[in-house]
């Protein structure tokens, strides 16, 4: 497991009781055998374990697929990842994570970067 390097927050829009904050997250994981289910972390400040979490890779390899993501302590977001056995093993390799988290209970109609 690795923890993401280079996250940034690059939207967040808050309305009618609900935030939705969109961030970028670099991770650089490690090989994956066949079948594989790595798990990696994202620190984002804020992030609680009632919030909702998407999770999208923007350039995944061949085999590598998103499983999904969730908070699982206080300002952490697990990101679970498959190799799905296209191919015997992926290397290890640098991944660029769209994130979003949906807030409940939070803000008035603003938006901010």
């Amino acid at each position: 497991m690795s923890t993401a390097t280079l996250v940034s927050k690059t939207v967040e829009v808050a309305g009618r009781g609900a935030m939705v904050q969109f961030y970028t997250a670099t991770i650089t994981t490690a090989a994956i055998t066949t079948g594989g289910l790595p798990v990696e972390t994202v620190v984002i400040p804020g992030a609680l374990a009632n919030d909702q979490v998407w999770v999208n890779a923007g350039s995944a390899l061949a085999g590598l697929q998103i499983q999904g993501g969730k908070v699982t302590s206080t300002d952490t977001v697990s990101v679970y990842m498959q190799n799905n056995g296209w191919v015997t093993s992926l290397a290890t390799s640098t991944q660029l994570l769209d994130i979003l988290i949906l807030k409940r209970g939070k803000g008035a109609d603003t938006t901010s970067a």
